[in-house]
């Protein structure tokens, strides 16, 4: 869920996995677009091409991209372990 605040609250990410997700990636608040359009393209290199895990992807991701210089978002990641 790359939109805002995704997981501003668990209740919306806890329901994927409630219907099989393995995890839900998305920001703790409100981000901007262009931050959240690097953080994404990072994930899905992270993720597809690297093979890493959710957890790993997010944190190396997170690492690269910084919290939203705009509203100070972090990325982050709900797993259903």
């Amino acid at each position: 869920m790359m939109g805002c605040n995704g997981l501003f609250t668990d209740t919306p990410a806890q329901a994927f996995l409630d219907r099989g997700a393995t995890a839900v990636i998305s920001w703790d608040k409100d981000a901007s677009a262009s931050h959240t359009d690097e953080a994404t393209e990072r994930l899905i290199q992270l993720t597809a091409l690297e093979g890493l895990t959710p957890e790993e992807a997010v944190a190396r991701a997170a690492d690269h991209v910084g919290p939203d210089p705009a509203f100070g978002a972090q990325l982050a990641v709900l797993t259903g372990k």
